[in-house]
């Protein structure tokens, strides 16, 4: 595990990209810390537009301490199995 310092208030951050919007053009998306609550993420979800007319995400980015575990993240990493990684580096 690595050794995250305690100012820090998230293990890694991702930047989640509405892939709609990306494809017509538009970067709509918004940094998300990790480990996330469900309601968090849904409240990200609905800010930048995924819902009903946009249905699908992906990650565009990545902010990590650790280089060897962001060289690993991709663009379609189940949100489930991003929070559990937070959570053991936590």
């Amino acid at each position: 595990m690595m050794n995250v310092p305690d100012t820090r208030d998230c293990a890694f951050e991702a930047f989640i990209t509405n892939l709609g919007k990306y494809n017509e053009g538009f970067l709509v998306g918004e940094w998300v810390k990790f480990p996330v609550t469900n309601e968090e993420m849904q409240a990200v979800f609905k800010r930048i537009g995924i819902g009903r007319r946009y249905e699908e995400w992906f990650i565009t980015d990545y902010d990590c301490p650790d280089e060897v575990i962001g060289k690993v993240l991709g663009e379609y990493e189940s949100l489930s199995e991003l929070n559990y990684l937070a959570g053991q580096i936590m």
